[in-house]
């Protein structure tokens, strides 16, 4: 049975605005560190009504959600809500609305992430969704009737949470977006190998993921400097030799006017 002692429930609950009722017991604990990344599966519901707004199971039962701990997650309740979990355990989690003003917002990126994921709508919504920030969002609302309510009228909220799978850091390769910009440099030299070994083979779709990996970290590292400074054009001598393998891959893999876009581009660039 989880531990009680890292469960958020009892008169503390109601203290931090979020109590905890065990749905299923977890099988082991978890050591949650800075960069533990965990796998689950979740439900939102509306507690008055019983309505279920979201259920990542329905949606796609095979890709769960991921959440790296100590990367501010958009739902920081979220967080602290798993970091109570044992591996398997089944929660249910009952927030109060005032945890939850910017849930509508995260709510939606998430259906959208699934949406993208699964290749269609889960909301009919979707296909009228506007793109708002700031002050407009009030105003046009995110997209979604259900969300948009919530936008105008916080309500407290439950959640089931599954915790599916745990890795700890170093047991995982770090999504793109979660790697620091050392880590985006140390990449570019081992990217680059790789690339080439798989090119020497004739495995050229394999190749072109590994350059295309590493040209997005360049071009991420190249957009902070200004064009034809010092340090933009140790960024572009690196760069060159990877697109001009990418691009041979492509002129291998018959893709002759992607391979000329790429060429042309760059040259843009340095003129």
């Amino acid at each position: 049975m989880s531990n009680p002692d890292q469960m958020v429930m009892g008169t503390e609950a109601f203290d931090c605005g979020i109590q905890k009722r065990l749905v299923y017991a977890g099988k082991y604990p978890i050591e949650y560190h800075d960069g533990t990344k965990v796998y689950f599966h979740f439900k939102i519901i509306e507690p008055n009504s019983g309505v279920v707004m979201d259920d990542s199971k329905k949606i796609n039962e095979k890709k769960p959600m991921e959440l790296i701990i100590g990367k501010k997650f958009k739902i920081e309740t979220w967080e602290k809500c798993i970091r109570t979990m044992w591996l398997n355990e089944v929660a249910r989690f009952s927030v109060v609305k005032e945890l939850l003003y910017d849930f509508p917002i995260a709510a939606k990126q998430l259906r959208d992430y699934y949406a993208k994921i699964c290749e269609s709508k889960h909301h009919k919504e979707e296909t009228h969704r506007h793109h708002c920030c700031g002050f407009n969002i009030m105003e046009h609302g995110v997209g979604y009737e259900d969300l948009d309510i919530l936008l105008k009228s916080p309500k407290n909220l439950d959640f089931i949470f599954e915790i599916v799978k745990v890795e700890q850091p170093g047991e995982y390769k770090k999504d793109p977006w979660s790697l620091t910009e050392e880590e985006k440099i140390k990449q570019l030299p081992i990217l680059k190998e790789n690339g080439n070994n798989l090119f020497k083979e004739k495995k050229f779709e394999e190749a072109c993921k590994q350059y295309e990996e590493a040209l997005g970290y360049l071009e991420q590292l190249m957009v902070k400097e200004k064009p034809n400074d010092v340090e933009w054009n140790q960024w572009n001598e690196i760069k060159i030799p990877i697109l001009l393998n990418y691009c041979l891959c492509k002129f291998n893999l018959g893709e002759f006017y992607l391979c000329l876009e790429h060429l042309n581009t760059n040259k843009t660039r340095q003129d």
